[in-house]
């Protein structure tokens, strides 16, 4: 420490304090020019291979590429640790059951799923079968299902059987859906429809629906 009156330790050995007070604001002007070298700011950075075009975020086929005034990041080929991505965010698995269904003549959502769209994700791949099965009518009927996606209001065709009293009968639906403009957060109702022609008695039947929603 410097006592009053007394001379700094660095002009005693013949340097200037204000000297090397330069130095340094020099020393930091250059790190500061080396760090503003690595902002991409006016111009793209890329790997030597890149072949596409990072402003119009054109993927091409190799390499990545910054791009600074659009700030659009382009890379093709990366690899990523295992669990990285949750697996809600990829797909959703749809299986339900029931074995003691209720049917009704005027028809009615006997299986329904609820399904939140993930975060980032704007439409999805629908694919869902429906199954619907009566036992032991009192009497011949007939019976209709068909599967429903509150997305788009889209719904499959109606599938129609004949069924003997006192028999079995079954009756199935496909689903193929491809929506898009979806809010992530929003929720995607899927559900499987079944009507009778007469009131079956209760508890006779049994409904599965099963598939998958892929988002994309």
């Amino acid at each position: 420490m410097t006592q009053p009156g007394s001379i700094p330790a660095q002009v005693l050995a013949g340097q200037d304090p204000f000297t090397q007070l330069a130095r340094r604001l020099e020393g930091l002007e250059r790190s500061h020019r080396e760090i503003q070298s690595l902002l991409v700011r006016s111009g793209t950075i890329q790997s030597p291979n890149f072949d596409g075009v990072a402003a119009t975020n054109t993927l091409g086929t190799l390499g990545w590429a910054l791009d600074g005034p659009s700030g659009n990041a382009v890379f093709n080929n990366i690899a990523l640790r295992g669990g990285v991505i949750g697996a809600d965010a990829l797909a959703h698995t749809i299986v339900d059951q029931r074995n003691s269904a209720t049917f009704a003549t005027a028809g009615a959502d006997v299986l329904t799923q609820t399904i939140t769209v993930p975060a980032g994700r704007t439409s999805a791949l629908i694919l869902v079968n429906g199954v619907a099965n009566l036992q032991l009518p009192t009497s011949a009927c007939s019976m209709s299902a068909y599967l429903k996606s509150s997305a788009g209001a889209i719904q499959s065709d109606a599938s129609v059987t004949s069924i003997a009293a006192s028999a079995f009968g079954n009756v199935g639906s496909t689903l193929a859906s491809a929506p898009t403009g979806l809010t992530p957060g929003s929720t995607l109702t899927l559900s499987l429809h079944v009507a009778v022609s007469v009131t079956p008695p209760a508890l006779s039947g049994y409904a599965a629906m099963t598939g998958l929603v892929l988002w994309l």
